[in-house]
């Protein structure tokens, strides 16, 4: 090889690490904008949550949660359901996920078939309930939780 095609092969190689390293920069800094922004939700004041409106305590909060859901399962009248303690006056959201909602506030397990009618083992489910609906729900399985559910 000619000194001059070493170079201009020694050149191409450091512009595409350059790239890479450039495009490796950026995608470390946006992943912590999303750190940062996810790590600014604040808890409400103990005012805050003691004057806030929960609604009422739905006694039927299993039917609730398992009709919500029905809506998302492949096969709904197979799935089995395991449920945590009673609902708990609770908070949730803020930050990304939108203005903080009170509520009452369990954990379940949910095991549920796939499209092939195999079961696909137990999930665990944070649900706010409100009015006798599901105001949010949150998938804990890759969660710490035992101290979001006690599970």
């Amino acid at each position: 090889m000619r000194t001059k095609e070493i170079l201009e092969v020694c050149r191409n190689r450091a512009s595409l690490l350059s790239l890479v390293f450039r495009r490796a920069i950026s995608n470390c800094l946006a992943t912590m904008v999303v750190i940062l922004l996810v790590g600014c939700v604040t808890a409400p004041t103990r005012e805050q949550q003691a004057s806030a409106d929960y609604g009422d305590m739905p006694s039927n909060y299993e039917d609730v949660i398992k009709g919500h859901m029905s809506s998302m399962l492949k096969d709904p009248f197979s799935a089995e359901y395991v449920f945590g303690a009673i609902p708990m006056k609770q908070w949730a959201g803020g930050g990304l996920n939108g203005p903080i909602k009170y509520g009452w506030g369990t954990c379940f397990r949910l095991n549920s078939k796939n499209s092939f009618g195999a079961f696909t083992g137990y999930r665990k489910y944070y649900v706010l309930l409100r009015d006798a609906s599901v105001i949010y729900l949150q998938d804990v399985q890759n969660l710490n939780s035992v101290s979001v559910c006690g599970f």
